[in-house]
């Protein structure tokens, strides 16, 4: 009975194969962490605010970024 061998390429190909996906699905999990751990930290607030207050400026020093004066 004879056994067919596979060409060293076919392994190399196989074996480079395998490394490219397996990188790819670390940046994915590394990506999924990252975000998770960022929506924790998304909205802190530094002061209380009340469900009805409407000012702004009140509003402004919990989300600098978004507060703007005109």
């Amino acid at each position: 009975m004879e056994t067919k061998e596979r060409k060293p390429w076919i392994n190399w190909t196989i074996f480079l194969g395998t490394v490219i996906v397996v990188f790819v699905l670390g940046l994915l999990a590394s990506s999924i962490v990252e975000r998770r751990s960022e929506a924790q930290y998304a909205l802190q607030m530094f002061k209380p605010i009340k469900a009805d207050e409407a000012r702004n400026e009140v509003w402004g020093e919990n989300f600098p970024r978004e507060y703007e004066i005109i």
